[in-house]
C-alpha cells in the first residue's frame, strides 16, 4: 500500500466539516502527475481523481460500469488521461480505499511515459473485479487458480524468469489456453480426488492447436483437506508474491491477473480450504492425443464439454525438463 494513503489521510478528511462539494487531498506531490483522494458531500462517497501526462495506449472506447463503482473519464484534454473513480458505498467502502491505495501505488511505482497505460491497465482490472464480486469464488474456481499458480510458482518462474513467467500466464485473460509462449501453449488441469483422476475438457477449442505450433497439459493432482497439513490458496498466492518481488513490473502484473481471476485476498476468509500437490504432470498434445477439436465435430454442434481420463493419457507423458527446455527456446 502507498504510504501516501495512510488510514489516517482519510481520517482527516473523514473530519473535515464541510457540508457540501468535495473534499480534496493532493497525494504523491513530487510527481509531475495530479492525484487527489477525497470525499464527496454531503454522500459521503470517497473518490478518486488522477489527471496523469501523457495518453494511455489502451484507453476503452466505452467504460463499462460496475456495482458500487462509477468511472468518469475526461479525454479533453490531448495531453493528459484523467479518470475519476468514485465508490457508491457510502461511509468508506474498505474495497475502493484498497483500490486507490493500489492504483496510487501503480503509478508511484511506473511515473514515467507509460505512466497513463499502466494506470489505466490497473483500473481496468479493478473494473473487472467490481464486476465480478458479486459472483461467489468458488470452491471450483480456487481449485483452479491454486493449480496454475502450482505451474507458475513451481515451474515456470525458477526456469524462465519473472517476466517471462508472469506474462506467460494468460489464465485470467481470454486466452484458450491458461499459458502462452510464442506459439508454444500449455492448459493447466487441476483435480481434486481419489485414483488417476481425469480432466474436464470446457470446449472444443481448448485442446485444438489453433494459433499454436506446439500444445501441452499440466495435470495437477490436489488433495483437499479443510484442517491439517497443506497449503492454503492465500499461501500459495503469497509465495508467488515472494518469488516475484525483485521484480515490481512482474509484481505488478501479477496482482492485476489475480484481480481479473476475481481472487482478493479477503476471500481467504472463507476460501481456507488446504491441498497437498500429489503430482504435476505434463502431456505432450499430438495429432494422436484423445481430444474432440472443432475441425472434427458435424456441423451445427458447439460448446463440446467433456471428461477425459487420465488413464488414458500415459503414452503421451513427458518430462518436465523437457517442457522447460522446450519453453526456454521460445524465449
Amino acid at each position: 500500500m502507498s504510504d501516501a494513503l495512510n488510514p489516517a489521510l482519510w481520517a482527516k478528511i473523514a473530519e473535515d466539516p464541510l457540508p457540501a462539494g468535495a473534499v480534496l487531498r493532493r497525494v504523491l506531490p513530487g510527481l509531475p502527475h495530479d492525484v487527489f483522494i477525497g470525499e464527496t458531500r454531503p454522500d459521503r462517497n470517497r473518490v478518486l481523481e488522477l489527471s496523469v501526462l501523457g495518453l494511455a495506449s489502451n484507453m476503452p472506447k466505452k467504460w463499462r460500469q460496475s456495482k458500487g463503482l462509477e468511472i468518469t473519464v475526461d479525454s479533453t484534454d490531448p495531453n493528459r488521461t484523467k479518470v475519476r473513480l468514485r465508490s457508491m458505498t457510502k461511509l468508506g467502502d474498505p474495497l475502493f480505499t484498497e483500490l486507490a491505495s493500489d492504483v496510487v501505488s501503480t503509478l508511484a511505482s511506473f511515473p514515467g511515459a507509460d505512466a497513463a497505460t499502466r494506470v489505466v491497465e490497473r483500473v481496468l482490472a479493478w473494473q473487472e473485479f467490481y464486476a465480478r464480486r458479486s459472483e461467489p469464488f468458488s470452491e471450483e474456481m480456487a481449485a483452479g487458480l491454486f493449480g496454475e499458480l502450482t505451474v507458475l510458482g513451481g515451474c515456470f518462474i525458477g526456469a524462465l524468469g519473472t517476466s517471462a513467467a508472469t506474462y506467460g500466464w494468460t489464465g485470467p485473460d481470454p486466452a484458450l489456453q491458461d499459458f502462452q509462449f510464442a506459439d508454444l501453449a500449455v492448459e493447466v488441469k487441476t483435480y481434486r480426488g481419489g485414483g488417476a483422476g481425469r480432466m474436464k475438457i470446457s470446449s472444443e477449442r481448448q485442446l485444438d492447436h489453433i494459433g499454436v505450433t506446439d500444445l501441452y497439459v499440466a495435470y495437477v493432482s490436489l488433495d483437499e483437506r479443510q484442517d491439517g497439513t497443506g497449503v492454503t490458496l492465500l499461501e500459495l498466492v503469497d509465495d508467488v508474491r515472494q518469488q516475484l518481488s525483485s521484480s515490481v513490473p512482474a509484481s505488478h502484473l501479477f496482482e492485476g491477473k489475480l484481480l481479473n481471476c476475481g481472487w482478493h485476498d479477503s476471500y481467504a476468509e472463507f476460501r481456507n480450504e488446504r491441498y497437498e500437490v500429489r503430482s504435476v504432470e505434463f502431456f505432450l498434445v499430438s495429432d494422436a492425443f484423445p481430444r474432440l477439436v472443432a475441425s472434427e465435430i458435424p456441423t451445427g454442434i458447439s460448446n463440446v464439454s467433456y471428461l477425459l481420463e487420465r488413464s488414458a493419457l500415459d503414452p503421451y507423458l513427458i518430462e518436465r525438463d523437457a517442457v522447460v527446455a522446450h519453453l526456454r527456446t521460445k524465449q
